[in-house]
């Protein structure tokens, strides 16, 4: 049997770039994660001084439960990423396998499985980063409400709305 190491590195090149995009995928996710958790802990300290209204530990107590369920679906996004991501790793060692012992036509099937729950896991990551992300919107809809002055203004960008019909930039 003879193994040509330079047709193995072509035929796994192209993989190798799926699973670089992999580990920068859980990255982001991990960047994600890292970013409520910190929220998370920054808010769940203010709320333990106790130096704020009632009205605003209220909302507080409100944040620290939202930024709870972001740090949980994020840590299961990136533990879904890292699955996917080893996932995609081992697609390429049992590729590999398959190129070395053409013989054992399984390692091709079991390749190509892999690779499929792979991309898939990702997408699923994905979906929760979605899912996230919504929450994300909510909570910046529900951040002003201790502060119903600035509440009244709507929606970003309706308070410079005058402004913004003299530039002729709405009706």
């Amino acid at each position: 049997m003879q193994i040509n190491v330079g047709d193995i590195f072509k035929a796994i090149g192209p993989g190798a770039s799926i699973i670089f995009a992999a580990w920068i995928f859980v990255s982001f996710l991990q960047v994600r994660y890292d970013a409520a958790m910190e929220r998370y802990l920054e808010t769940i300290k203010q709320y333990r001084s106790k130096d704020d209204s009632d009205v605003r530990l209220h909302f507080l107590r409100k944040e620290i439960l939202t930024y709870r369920r972001r740090c949980a679906l994020m840590n299961v996004a990136s533990s879904i990423g890292l699955v996917s991501a080893a996932t995609l790793v081992l697609t390429l060692v049992i590729g590999e396998l398959a190129l070395i012992f053409p013989g054992l036509k399984v390692l091709t099937y079991v390749s190509a499985a892999l690779a499929l729950l792979g991309l898939l896991l990702i997408v699923v990551a994905a979906l929760i980063v979605l899912v996230e992300g919504s929450i994300i919107h909510r909570q910046l809809e529900h951040e002003l409400q201790d502060i119903p002055e600035l509440a009244r203004e709507g929606v970003a960008g309706e308070s410079d709305k005058p402004r913004r019909k003299r530039l002729g930039l709405v009706r």
